[in-house]
């Protein structure tokens, strides 16, 4: 017999359920209920399911307060808002936030944008579609500061904006790597790095990137002035193919620059 638990509620795994073979489950895994029909199959010791903003910051919370890892899963098709402040991790710690399938999407609203990280944290986003994120200086969607590794995958922006730097995602001073795999920029913009901006951080990759419609008022579609950029990670002249431009638009500059 599975193991269930009732939406927002965590708790430890019952070893005698194990293994459930008819519903594929193996050590370490239970079945958390999603609405009143669904599931999803997860470790229930790590990963906490979210329906809204506040569902995040709270397991980021007490990740913090009990100093270990915050692993976050939205159902695939769940939407969530975030108008009244973006989600933050301030703690030297690993975030990681996922959905699957179809992903699920984290709406700005046009009043804020969706993580602030910092203090060390490092950052993890899988199957997640941003859109209409907004702030009034740096990354309309991410902004990371003085943190940690941070990777995306499968994720989107769409109609995110930033009043100065990085339409969508703002990275600087970070103390690890980012890594950018199969993200799709769309209709975002800010005076520079009208996708995403990247300062004074690891190296930086990107592989399987996609910008459309994208607007620069000053200067780079993407920018990236890392020091630590290894050969043929870039968009400029090494690994030009594996990422695409279309539609964008800046005032001056190139599409993009991820210089070492």
């Amino acid at each position: 017999m599975a193991l269930w638990f009732a939406r927002h509620w965590r708790g430890e795994c019952d070893e005698a359920s194990w293994p459930d073979k008819d519903h594929g489950l193996v050590c370490g895994e239970c079945k958390v209920l999603v609405g009143r029909f669904d599931s999803f199959y997860g470790n229930c010791d790590s990963e906490a399911p979210a329906y809204w903003a506040e569902d995040i910051q709270s397991e980021i919370d007490s990740a913090v307060a009990k100093g270990r890892n915050a692993s976050v899963f939205i159902p695939p098709g769940n939407r969530l808002a975030f108008g009244t402040g973006p989600v933050t991790c301030d703690g030297n710690i690993h975030l990681s936030v996922r959905s699957t399938r179809e992903g699920a999407t984290l709406d700005g609203e046009k009043l804020s944008n969706m993580f602030d990280i910092k203090g060390g944290c490092s950052l993890s986003l899988y199957a997640l579609r941003f859109v209409n994120g907004r702030s009034e200086r740096y990354g309309g969607a991410v902004k990371v500061y003085n943190a940690g590794n941070i990777a995306m995958q499968d994720v989107s922006f769409t109609d995110c904006e930033s009043g100065m730097y990085g339409g969508a995602v703002y990275v600087r001073k970070t103390r690890g790597d980012i890594s950018l795999v199969g993200v799709t920029f769309r209709s975002c913009k800010a005076r520079q790095g009208g996708a995403v901006l990247v300062l004074e951080s690891g190296a930086t990759s990107m592989d399987g990137a996609t910008f459309i419609a994208c607007t620069a008022d000053l200067d780079h579609i993407s920018d990236s002035h890392s020091d630590h950029l290894p050969p043929g990670k870039g968009n400029d002249q090494n690994g030009k193919a594996r990422n695409a431009f279309s539609q964008n638009v800046q005032n001056t500059g190139r599409w993009a620059r991820l210089r070492r």
